[in-house]
């Protein structure tokens, strides 16, 4: 896209503005105009940032902002302001970029999820720029100000996943226990909600990165024994059975868990593909005498 064609789809984005202020269109539809427009101008920008011309982006830019100026309170305010934001972070001009997500913050601080990504946003610009300690500091505060959020489980984790990469196994280490305490707390404290269910999948998913079976088979029976009668319980018990075949190689024992499972959800979609699995065990170890259990009929 040149930069002719360009001022010329601009100059028709400023006609169109003229053009619904004169017929006296409401601001609802002008904005929802206006928006459209922009966001067209802005795919091609996401499309391909490094070919995307200053030009192409100051005009971008500039149409964000005339939405802006006109519909400060509009509801979708704050994601131009992002958008604003993130032209400047593909462009790799992080100090600006930085300086737009802040005003993001500081204008619309009621918009939590908004707010969450920009300070994120924030950090990888400083990662960008290989200044892990501030980008740091910008996750730490997500965890600190937003404990219960996705956003801080999730970060937590990549803390430790950074440090790993790094090969700094001492600070990984360090992190995933802070990341596994934090979780705790958030399984005692909201026992029953989502947040406590996806803080056993963060525990469970660094104890399987680490390869550390025992405990990610002892996380795996907690949350049976917190759960009993939960799908969740149910799949944690088959993930049991299936780390002894295929990761464990205790065959014995993974016939065990997997008859167990059979036993105790005899409906679980599983079921077939546990009679499954210990019939082909019973087959390779004659040995063991193993005798799986009658199909049962399950429910899809």
């Amino acid at each position: 896209m040149n930069n002719a064609f360009m001022g010329s789809k601009c100059r028709i984005f400023i006609c169109m503005i003229g053009l619904l202020l004169l017929v006296g269109c409401s601001k609802e539809y002008m904005a929802e105009r206006m928006y459209w427009y922009a966001n067209k101008l802005y795919a091609q920008i996401i499309k391909n940032p490094d070919k995307s011309s200053e030009y192409e982006i100051k005009m971008t830019i500039g149409a964000f902002r005339d939405i802006l100026r006109i519909y400060p309170e509009w509801d979708v305010a704050s994601q131009l302001q992002f958008n604003i934001a993130n032209i400047y972070f593909l462009k790799k001009k992080y100090l600006q970029a930085r300086k737009e997500f802040r005003k993001l913050q500081d204008t619309y601080p009621e918009q939590i999820n908004m707010c969450l990504q920009s300070q994120i946003s924030v950090g990888r610009t400083y990662e960008m720029e290989k200044k892990w300690d501030m980008a740091l500091v910008c996750y730490q505060k997500i965890i600190t100000d937003y404990p219960v959020s996705y956003s801080a489980m999730q970060l937590l984790r990549y803390i430790g996943d950074y440090y790993y990469a790094c090969k700094q196994d001492d600070k990984a280490q360090e992190a995933y226990a802070q990341a596994i305490n934090h979780y705790e707390r958030l399984i005692k404290d909201y026992a029953g909600t989502q947040v406590e269910a996806t803080a056993w999948e963060f525990i469970l998913d660094i104890y399987k990165q680490q390869k550390q079976y025992d405990k990610t088979m002892e996380t795996l029976q907690r949350l049976i024994d917190a759960h009993s009668e939960s799908n969740r319980a149910a799949t944690a018990l088959y993930e049991i059975a299936t780390m002894y075949l295929d990761v464990l190689k205790k065959p014995e024992d993974a016939f065990g868990y997997y008859k167990k499972f059979v036993t105790k959800y005899p409906e679980h979609k599983l079921v077939k593909a546990a009679n499954t699995k210990m019939e082909s065990i019973a087959m390779s170890f004659p040995e063991l005498g193993l005798k799986p259990i009658v199909r049962t009929k399950t429910v899809e």
